[in-house]
């Protein structure tokens, strides 16, 4: 099976609109990263980007990315700890 060509990326150089968000199913109506002060789930998305940023966290250890890595795991930390179950919302 052959990837699929992307025909135009002007969608996604508008101001305000990225592919992450213009992606997300309806019913979240949010970007993740702008819930990260909340306690709003997004346990899947922040779960695979907090993984992919502490890998390239290993290769390369002062990585720019390294806030933000931080902050997603504190944040995963304290939603996980605020729950009486070790699950929150995806």
């Amino acid at each position: 099976m052959r990837g699929r060509t992307v025909k135009s990326r002007e969608p996604y150089t508008q101001p305000g609109r990225s592919a992450v968000t213009s992606s997300l199913p309806e019913v979240w109506r949010e970007a993740p990263l702008a819930t990260l002060a909340g306690d709003r789930g997004h346990a899947a998305f922040l779960g695979y980007l907090g993984m992919v940023l502490g890998l390239h966290r290993l290769l390369v250890p002062d990585s720019r990315f390294a806030t933000l890595h931080d902050r997603v795991v504190s944040v995963l930390e304290r939603r996980v700890s605020a729950r009486p179950v070790l699950l929150i919302e995806t």
